[in-house]
């Protein structure tokens, strides 16, 4: 794979759009580039680029959404990369939404393009982020951590891992190789093993808790539970037939009390009759003047329109001599109007002139005074361009006295320190001396408090060990105690261990509190039986109450179908009475919106005289009241049939709830009733108990409570024997276990002692070492110090040197200063008299503009004078609008009084016409109610009143109409009733003589029921506990031949667990981790070593003896001598990390040839030495075919490498990519 385009877009601080081409350009002529740029500007983000394009992730474990850069609404990264298949491009997005900077980001979008030589263009081959991650890893051989470890190199990782001690190599490596599955399979197989170990023990637990039977006891079983269901079916008859001799028993009671109630309810129904009499003579007479109710409202409403028509004529009259007197004062004020208005169209002729020649001055002297304001604004302009040009001259002038002060005082001080000059040269070796100094002193310390550490630890360790070792001994001594506490307090059973024991215990208590519990439930199934007998008579008993409330109903809704049927017909009578009534009001209603001059849609006249001024409302006569109180009748009766039909459907469905469908066995309450009598039944028949006492059947409640207490006292004796028992036993397996602990913690600490003994050793040698390099750097720095006047020492080391590092500093800033001193005031000087010569031209046109307004300004004010001679003050425009409002005013006043002139004669003339026409309506509606009156007193005659108010009087509200037909109904529909009820009684008490009565004692026959009942439980309770007991058994079977076949397959499990957990299993993972680490290393070195020949060609890699993660250096220019790794210079340690990182990268790349690198690592403390080795093993490297990127600061390495990428950073804290080469 081969990296040949990257693409970066608002990426941290790489602001806008860059583009690298390693395949045009510069990088393309060399194959080693270097990276560079200040700390923080932005090198790294290029590899961060690379990664979020082909796998969307950042290898430094950063949010790719932080990637976004400061105040950018989106971001994007693109690499093109060739393979042996073809060359593709993978792309990377996000964005804020709405485009705003406080937008939410969403993404990433991803996509993977292939390059099409045909249309010489990339196509789309995956756009969703699972398919991009497939496609990426299928097309270059490597997911996201192999790409990490191939193509970015991990040297600084393996240079750490060079010097580390054995802990710290081992956790470096499982990063470096990303490993960490070795552990995690070391302790998966550790915990799977104990696991399955735990499954097994729980299973052979659950074998021993089980009991069978013997053949013998199950055939006794079987024997008794046939003839027990022989007597049982025998005995069930019986009582059957005791129960319906009993039904019939309770049936002739109840018959006879319905009797005494029947007439108890004749002779109350008679007295209620009587009473109402009086009450149903007047419905009589109200039936006889319905008739003439209609008659009646007709007389009623023209009496109210004669009244009405009265009042209008009345109102009339009124209006025709209002609107007389109204005339002629419109008349009067019309002719005043019109004088006014002659006289103000006189004066307007005359003032004219005057406003015309007014405005003409107005016109010329806004002319002159915009001109005259131009010219002073120039004037004033000129006059501020003068003084800041003065101004200016002044600053300059001082500017140039303060310059040359600084330059003599920079002169001075750079004289004397002339010597400040050479440090320029000198401070690359004495950083390179305090960084030594520093990196050595800093080491050294470390490893005196290593040693110191060690040493703590061993001291500590070795009193560890001595505690275990005494506390060991001390449990066992108390194991053995309680080991002699647990055999006195047990039972003389057989078990081969102390939990087999203790179950056994357990198990015996298991079934004694089974039995208890089995005659606590006898007991309360005879309680409930006996409760369930009683409620199936109650159900019986509501049928029939039911029964009887259904055919009073259906008797009452027959009743009311007549009665809204009558009730609808009178309806739609008050209904065409309300609709004649409703048309005339309506009358009323529509003349308030008729139109003046638009025809009327009853008569199509065009003047409606009555249309303003009458004031009279609509009618509204009785019908409307008649009509709502019938309909408020009829909505109560049909309610009423309403609740009657749904009460009729209540009770048919509650019959049928009760009873059931013919069609569907066991759908009514009773029957269930009846099959939950026989389930108790045959419940207390199983719970049987397991001993024969003749006495049980007979005296059941005592022999339960006496059994119930026994067995719950033997329960809690036993029960306190297990607890003692497993306290005993819990604090044995609590003691054999810390035992067990402490016996493997004593093992791991010494252990742990030898390893800490070595580590003492090799520190101690090391510290060696470290001081006899300390000792060579102090005196290298003493040299260069004592140049510049500083005295070395330990303790101001480091203050010397950054001493130095600022005199070096404060030397090259002083000499920049100077000179852009002396640049600066010969500029100012140049400035100064450009603006002397400025100042002289500004002032001469100052003084001839001010000469030209003095002029405009005379001239001005003789025009001024001119106007204010003929209108003063006044505005012309303002003087003739005024006038011309005044004229227009007086023409509107005019018309409009000419208007209303013309109105009132119009109204005046529509009101007489309007009284004629109502007084002919008058007289022709009083002839009428005249003959009505007359026709309705002959009528009250003919039906036997005594006069026409006799018959308005007969008449009744609908309120009284309605009480009073409700009560003929009612008093019909209970003389129904009665007469139903009879016959009912009649029909019943036929049926109970034709069957034939019972005679026999009811207190008898339930004796006689009670003591079969009784005999039937006990029976049914035998042969439910022989059926428990053998269908328990047979489980007890079943569960056994299961659970041998689990056991088995449990063992096989376990073994095959065992085997691995033996082989790579461990708590701590240890065990596995540092076996594949062993591998990994033994592959890792050879690939090195392959990559190290070609490099250096000195130095091979090899593991030390049997040391599973120790390495050493071979020099073969030396006869192969083996030393330390810790022995190898900076750069040394470059070389052999960079192969161990080559060799990673083809471990990791496997079949991918990798031929783009980037090694993003510091080379800050190397010196000039190491760094051209870094160089050199760094160009053998590329004349491999690698592309190598090398990201440094290091001013030696950007000296070294001629292609560079630069990262500069710009002012406003963002950075842009440049290709130098």
């Amino acid at each position: 794979m081969k990296i040949r385009k990257v693409v970066i877009q608002n990426l941290n601080s790489l602001r806008g759009q860059t583009e690298i081409d390693f395949v045009n350009g510069p990088l393309a002529q060399s194959d080693l580039f270097a990276i560079t740029g200040d700390t923080g500007a932005g090198k790294t983000t290029i590899l961060d680029a690379i990664t979020l394009a082909l796998y969307g992730k950042i290898h430094r474990n950063k949010e790719v959404k932080e990637a976004l850069s400061y105040g950018a609404i989106e971001a994007a990264a693109g690499v093109e990369f060739e393979t042996a298949q073809a060359i593709f491009f993978a792309a990377w997005s996000i964005r804020r939404t709405r485009k705003q900077l406080d937008g939410n980001i969403v993404g990433p979008d991803r996509e993977l393009s292939m390059w099409n030589e045909e249309k010489q263009a990339f196509e789309i081959i995956a756009e969703k982020v699972k398919e991009v991650d497939a496609a990426v890893e299928a097309v270059t051989g490597l997911d996201f951590d192999r790409f990490c470890r191939s193509v970015l190199l991990s040297q600084g990782d393996f240079a750490a891992f060079l010097k580390a001690n054995e802990k710290e190599r081992s956790e470096l490596l499982e990063r470096i190789t990303g490993a960490e599955i070795y552990s995690q399979l070391s302790i998966a197989a550790f915990e799977k093993h104990k696991l399955e170990a735990a499954k097994l023990a729980d299973l052979k637990k659950e074998m021993e808790s089980l009991k069978l039977a013997d053949e013998a006891t199950l055939e006794a079983w079987h024997l008794e539970r046939e003839e027990k269901t022989r007597e049982s079916l025998a005995l069930k008859t019986v009582l059957e037939t005791l129960r319906a001799r009993l039904q019939r028993i309770e049936k002739q009671n109840d018959l006879a009390a319905r009797q005494k109630s029947l007439d108890a309810a004749d002779q109350l129904f008679a007295a209620e009759q009587l009473a109402a009499q009086d009450d149903l003579k007047k419905l009589t007479r109200y039936e006889l003047a319905l008739p003439c109710s209609a008659d009646i409202s007709r007389l009623d409403d023209w009496t109210q329109r004669l009244e009405a028509l009265a009042r209008e004529l009345e109102s009339l009259t009124g209006f025709i001599v209002e609107k007389e007197t109204e005339k002629a004062l419109t008349a009067e004020k019309l002719q005043e109007s019109e004088t006014q208005l002659q006289v103000l169209e006189q004066d307007q002729i005359k003032l004219q002139p005057l406003w015309d020649e007014t405005a003409r001055l107005d016109v010329q002297l806004a002319e002159k005074k915009a001109a005259l304001d131009r010219q002073q604004q120039v004037l004033n302009q000129a006059l501020a361009e003068l003084e800041d040009s003065q101004k200016q001259g002044a600053v300059l002038q001082e500017r140039i006295e303060v310059l040359s002060q600084q330059i003599e005082t920079a002169e001075k001080w750079m004289a004397e320190r002339l010597i400040w000059e050479e440090l320029a040269a000198d401070l690359p070796e004495i950083e390179l001396r305090r960084d030594q100094l520093r990196d050595f002193t800093k080491s050294k310390a470390e490893l005196d408090l290593k040693v110191k550490a060690t040493q703590k630890e061993l001291n500590a360790l070795q009193a560890e060990v001595a505690g275990i070792e005494n506390t060991t001994s001390a449990l066992r001594s108390e194991i053995e105690g309680l080991q002699q506490q647990f055999k006195a307090g047990s039972p003389q059973k057989f078990a081969q261990s102390r939990n087999e024991l203790l179950q056994l215990l357990v198990t015996e208590i298991q079934e004694l509190n089974e039995e208890t519990r089995l005659l606590k439930e006898l007991s309360e199934l005879t309680n409930s039986y006996t409760k369930q007998l009683e409620e199936l008579s109650e159900l019986e008993e509501r049928v029939l109450h039911l029964e009887n409330e259904e055919e009073k109903t259906n008797k009452q809704i027959m009743s009311s179908l007549e009665v809204v049927e009558d009730m609808e017909e009178r309806l739609a009578f008050k209904k065409q009475v309300y609709a004649d009534q409703l048309l005339i009001a309506n009358y009323e209603k529509d003349r308030h919106t008729l139109k003046e001059g638009e025809p009327c849609p009853l008569c199509f006249s065009t003047h409606h005289p009555f249309h303003q001024g009458h004031h009279k409302k609509p009618f509204v006569d009785q019908a409307k009241q008649e009509l709502d109180a019938a309909m408020r009748q009829y909505e109560i009766l049909h309610k009423e049939q309403r609740q009657l039909l749904l009460r009729q459907n209540e009770i048919a469905t509650q019959i049928r709830h009760l009873r059931g469908d013919e069609l569907k066995p066991l759908s009514g309450a009773i029957e269930k009733q009846l099959q939950q009598i026989l389930e108790y039944e045959d419940k207390i028949a199983r719970i049987a108990p397991e001993w024969a006492d003749a006495n049980f059947a007979l005296s059941r409640s005592s022999l339960l409570q006496n059994k119930v207490a026994a067995m719950q006292e033997e329960a809690v004796i036993k029960g306190i024997q297990a607890e003692k028992l497993a306290k005993v036993n819990a604090g044995l397996e609590e003691k054999e276990q810390v035992l067990y602990e402490k016996d493997k913690l004593l093992s791991e600490r010494i252990t742990a002692l030898r390893v800490l003994e070595n580590e003492q050793q090799n520190a101690l040698t090391q510290l060696a070492e470290m001081e006899a390099k300390l000792s060579e750097v102090q005196t290298a720095s003493v040299l260069l110090l004592q140049k510049y006047g500083l005295e070395f020492s330990a303790v101001t080391a480091s203050e010397n040197f950054d001493a130095l590092r600022k005199r070096a500093d404060t030397w090259r800033l002083g000499k920049e200063k100077l000179v852009s001193t002396q640049n600066d005031r010969d500029a100012t000087r140049r400035e100064w008299q450009q603006v002397q010569k400025q100042t002289g031209q500004l002032k001469a046109r100052f003084e001839q503009l001010h000469l030209v307004c003095q002029t405009e300004q005379t001239a001005f004010e003789v025009l001024q004078q001119q106007r204010t001679a003929i209108l003063g003050d006044k505005n012309p425009l303002q003087e003739r609008a005024l006038w011309v409002e005044k004229t227009e005013t007086r023409k509107l006043e005019t018309l409009a009084l000419r208007e209303a002139f013309n109105t009132v004669s119009s109204a005046l003339e529509s009101y007489s016409r309007l009284r004629e026409s109502r007084l002919g309506e008058y007289e022709t509606l009083r002839q009428k109610v005249l003959e009505l009156t007359a026709s309705l007193t002959e009528t009250a005659t003919k039906a036997g009143f005594l006069s026409f108010e006799a018959l308005r009087q007969a008449l009744l509200s609908p309120e009284e109409r309605d009480r009073l037909e409700a009560l003929k109904k009612e008093l019909e529909q209970k003389s129904i009733e009665i007469q139903e009820m009879k016959k009912s009684l009649a029909e019943a008490l036929a049926q109970v003589k034709a069957e034939g009565e019972e005679q026999a004692d009811p207190a008898a026959l339930q004796a006689e029921q009670a003591e079969k009942a009784a005999l039937y439980d006990t029976l049914q309770q035998l042969i439910g506990g022989l059926n428990e007991k053998l269908a328990f058994n047979e489980q007890q079977k079943n569960t056994a031949t299961s659970l041998l076949q689990i056991i088995q397959d449990q063992e096989k499990e376990l073994r095959r667990w065992a085997k691995l957990n033996e082989l790579i299993g461990q708590a701590e993972g240890k065990k596995f981790r540092v076996f594949a680490q062993s591998l990994t290393l033994q592959k890792l070195t050879a690939l090195a070593n392959q990559h190290l020949l070609r490099l250096n060609g000195r130095y091979l890699i090899r593991k030390r003896g049997n040391e599973d993660l120790e390495l050493e250096i071979v020099d073969t220019f030396q006869a192969d001598n083996r030393r330390s790794m810790n022995t190898l210079s900076g750069g040394e340690s470059f070389v052999v990390s960079l192969a161990l990182a080559l060799g990673l990268s083809d471990l990791a790349g496997r079949n991918t040839t990798i031929r783009s690198l980037f090694i993003d690592e510091g080379f800050g403390a190397l010196d000039d030495n190491s760094l051209d080795l870094v160089v050199t093993t760094l160009e053998n490297l590329q004349a491999s075919g690698k592309t190598i990127g090398v990201i440094s600061h290091v001013k030696a390495m950007k000296e070294r490498i001629a292609t560079q990428i630069q990262v500069k950073k710009g002012g406003n804290g963002f950075s842009e990519l440049v290709v130098v080469g």
